[in-house]
């Protein structure tokens, strides 16, 4: 299967966007909440592109980091 595009398709826009969030340090959680795309696609994009995306090294993001309603 050749690389087929299911979703939105990248603009050039948006390959500049993921390449200061991920030059500014952001997490790929922020980055895919950021630019309403998956953590999936963000993680490929920027392999593609040779983009380094940082690391989470404090452990797991809380939710509100994620863009999600905490729990009540």
């Amino acid at each position: 299967m050749t690389g087929r595009v299911r979703g939105r398709p990248w603009t050039s826009e948006d390959d500049v966007m993921l390449r200061d969030l991920a030059a500014a340090g952001k997490y790929v959680v922020t980055i895919a909440v950021e630019m309403n795309r998956s953590e999936s696609v963000i993680r490929s994009r920027a392999k593609e592109n040779d983009v380094k995306i940082a690391k989470n090294t404090r452990g797991r993001i809380k939710s509100v980091e994620r863009g999600l309603k905490a729990k009540k």
